[in-house]
């Protein structure tokens, strides 16, 4: 009926409302600016693998590309696209979850840096699922820019890797499989840390204390 397709494009349109993102090269810069100096503080040196970036820098130049780090910390994403900022990489399309869309200043900012928000659960909403794959597919077979998720969908706590959810990976590469695209290159990324910022917070919950809500203040 007109009412249930109406109904349908209502939907469609709060869902794309919600996730989309944009690159304003202002809010860019800014972000570059003051994470130089944050990384210089919160860390004594980053090593970095050039070769693999190099190797990283060539296969964007030739198709799709979906970045996957290890999740150890929320330093991951920044670190991943400051890498690509100062080594002139195209910025990752960052797939980040809603918890992050509640953050004031925050979210008006990773989104104009490449970050899309999505449910950290689809369940059985069909509807959904649809809207996020076909937002994916879309920027796979418009290549611009590498997409960015984390495979284990959680920060680890242990420092060892989680198993992964393919829910996401398997969005990303039906363009593939359907002959839409030659082919899809796939870079993971191992993240390593002496200490993570959130090490505090992790004790914490190892002993039963509930993880907090996400905020400018906690990790």
């Amino acid at each position: 009926s007109v009412n249930s397709y109406e109904n349908i494009v209502a939907q469609i349109k709060t869902i794309l409302e919600e996730m989309g993102h944009t690159y304003s090269l202002g809010t860019i810069r800014v972000i570059g600016f003051f994470l130089a100096k944050l990384l210089r503080n919160l860390y004594q040196g980053v090593a970095i693998n050039n070769c693999a970036v190099l190797k990283l820098s060539k296969a964007m130049s030739e198709g799709p590309v979906l970045i996957l780090p290890t999740h150890r910390s929320y330093a991951d994403f920044l670190l991943i696209s400051y890498l690509c900022y100062t080594m002139d990489i195209p910025l990752p399309v960052i797939a980040a979850g809603m918890d992050f869309k509640g953050m004031k200043f925050v979210n008006r900012v990773l989104q104009n840096a490449g970050a899309f928000y999505i449910r950290r659960s689809f369940g059985h909403d069909q509807l959904y699922w649809a809207v996020v794959s076909q937002y994916i597919q879309y920027h796979i077979k418009n290549f611009q820019a590498p997409i960015e998720f984390f495979l284990e969908g959680t920060r680890s706590r242990n420092g060892k890797s989680l198993p992964p959810k393919i829910g996401l990976l398997s969005m990303a590469l039906e363009p593939y499989f359907r002959g839409d695209v030659p082919d899809i290159k796939i870079c993971t990324v191992s993240i390593t840390y002496e200490r993570t910022l959130e090490e505090k917070l992790y004790a914490w919950e190892a002993l039963g204390v509930p993880k907090p809500r996400e905020s400018t203040s906690v990790g």
